[in-house]
């Protein structure tokens, strides 16, 4: 290998997910090749998302890789294309990591939620001899937080230090000072038939995120409309499951995914951001509740607490009647000093966790394995 040429690394972007993983993913394809011009980067990626990727950055080369992940022909094909691409480490940002890759792997894990809502006992098992796997092979292991970190190092039978630890980030428009027009955010709240005080709640609709134990503590709560919005949050089990609640769209609106500049206008109206996760990773939607300046109320459960700290009203993951308690406290009975205290402390939180500072942690840790080659050499 010529010492003097940037070290390559290849990114897996041959599914470009929605949500978190797609924002953590579609954040470091935009930012690597500025914070780290000492690299090139490869990206693989399937010929449908080739345009995304490149409305991203164009200083990346992009790979051609067809066939499906984790598929016999897909795996094979992406080997072919590693093996063309004089690769010095291959990043794999989804803890989906390809068998038999010959250069340094990394592996980005983001929560270990398949053991803590697992939909049986066999996804759990399989999840642990992924992590077994992933721990033998990777050179490099990153995650979002220090408690998945903590989870995860017996499970990869790799020391806590190991792993490199790079929280998410919130995106910038999010710690922008809101210059939205007002009769702009009137507008899109009576297209969207939202109706004050409203709480707000971004979830996928899984159980995980806690549709159930938001349903049962606005059963119980007058006078605020909950307005659940984001990818799966309109899904045809969510709206069977508010049917059987019996809460009408005056007391519950089910928006589905709406963009960015829509999210920052309807935060900016809401009187409490609910996060009601069972268990998180990092909690995106938590640290962008705090960024836009909403006080924010957070099941205290894995990621969440390092995100939130002192800046959320937290309350146990497994009860809906805290939920409801503190839903209603937070709403309706906080004094103005109290709010506008949290509120300043959650902007303060937000800005401490950037996706600059994240995709330039992301980069020294790629550093990190070469100059461990280099010692150990």
């Amino acid at each position: 290998m010529n010492a003097n040429r940037p070290r390559r690394i290849g990114i897996d972007a041959r599914t470009i997910p929605g949500a978190g993983l797609g924002r953590y993913l579609r954040e470091h394809l935009a930012r690597l090749s500025s914070e780290a011009p000492d690299f090139r980067f490869v990206v693989f990626a399937h010929p449908r998302d080739q345009s995304a990727v490149l409305s991203l950055s164009r200083a990346v080369e992009i790979r051609e890789v067809r066939g499906a992940p984790a598929t016999p022909w897909g795996e094979a094909l992406l080997l072919q294309a590693v093996r063309a691409s004089s690769l010095d480490l291959f990043h794999a940002p989804a803890a989906v990591l390809p068998p038999f890759l010959p250069v340094r792997k990394a592996v980005t894990i983001h929560d270990a939620l398949p053991l803590h809502v697992p939909d049986s006992d066999l996804k759990a098992w399989l999840f642990r001899k992924k992590l077994e796997r992933i721990g033998k092979q990777a050179d490099l292991i990153l995650t979002v937080s220090d408690s998945v970190a903590s989870e995860l190092a017996p499970l990869l039978r790799r020391p806590l230090e190991s792993i490199r630890v790079v929280p998410n980030g919130v995106a910038d428009s999010f710690l922008e000072v809101a210059v939205d027009d007002g009769s702009e955010i009137d507008v899109l709240i009576g297209r969207l038939r939202l109706r004050a005080p409203y709480a707000i709640n971004v979830t996928n609709g899984s159980m995980n995120k806690g549709v159930d134990h938001i349903l049962t503590a606005m059963q119980r709560i007058r006078g605020l409309q909950m307005v659940l919005v984001g990818e799966g949050s309109d899904s045809a089990r969510v709206q069977s499951m508010v049917a059987a609640a019996g809460l009408g769209p005056e007391r519950l609106r089910l928006l589905g995914n709406v963009s960015e500049r829509e999210m920052r206008m309807l935060y900016a109206r809401a009187r409490v951001a609910v996060v009601a996760s069972r268990y998180e990773g990092f909690g995106l939607p938590a640290v962008e509740a705090l960024a836009a300046g909403v006080p924010l109320l957070a099941t205290r459960t894995g990621g969440i607490v390092e995100v939130a700290g002192d800046a959320a009203v937290l309350i146990d993951p497994d009860s809906p009647t805290a939920l409801a308690e503190a839903l209603y406290r937070v709403a309706f009975e906080m004094v103005p000093e109290d709010r506008s205290d949290l509120v300043e402390r959650g902007r303060a939180r937000a800005q401490r966790v950037t996706w600059q500072s994240a995709v330039r942690l992301t980069a020294a840790a790629y550093r990190h394995v070469f100059a461990r080659d280099r010692e150990e050499g």
